[in-house]
């Protein structure tokens, strides 16, 4: 890949994270802009770990990590049983749930795709690249809470 496209796909990955990071901006904590945030971001990681999972006990069955598919998949069950419920009952997080989710799919794209411009010949670096660049995005989305009177919902 050539320079140019590289410049291309991390223009658009800082566009959705600059995008995501004005959504939530007037985020306070516990209203249904953060908690759509972390919400999005415990599913994700959950279905990570769970695909994680499959691949090591296809690999290497063992009730060890079957017992942890089972707590993992039913955590898993309990994050989208409480994501549906505050989309009937938390007032503005249905909306803000699925811009969230809209977001969080085209950044992984994006990043998938500057992954890949970085290390064409390394799935596995490319791969690593995208986590890293999503975690670091997770932690530093909402604004800082810590600095002055932070913003809480009655």
């Amino acid at each position: 890949m050539t320079v140019e496209t590289n410049t291309e796909s991390q223009a658009r990955s800082e566009k959705i994270k600059m995008g995501l990071k004005e959504f939530l901006k007037d985020a306070a904590f516990g209203d249904a802009k953060y908690q759509a945030f972390f919400d999005c971001g415990l599913q994700d990681e959950l279905e990570d770990d769970l695909s994680t999972r499959l691949g090591f006990i296809k690999d290497n069955p063992s009730p060890i990590i079957g017992s942890a598919l089972r707590i993992l998949e039913s955590r898993k069950a309990l994050i989208d049983h409480e994501i549906e419920q505050k989309k009937i009952m938390l007032p503005g997080y249905e909306d803000a749930y699925w811009t969230v989710y809209g977001a969080v799919e085209k950044l992984y794209s994006a990043l998938h795709d500057e992954g890949e411009d970085k290390y064409p010949n390394n799935p596995a670096a490319a791969d690593l690249y995208v986590y890293e660049e999503w975690d670091h995005f997770k932690h530093n989305a909402l604004p800082d809470l810590s600095k002055g009177e932070p913003k809480v919902t009655p």
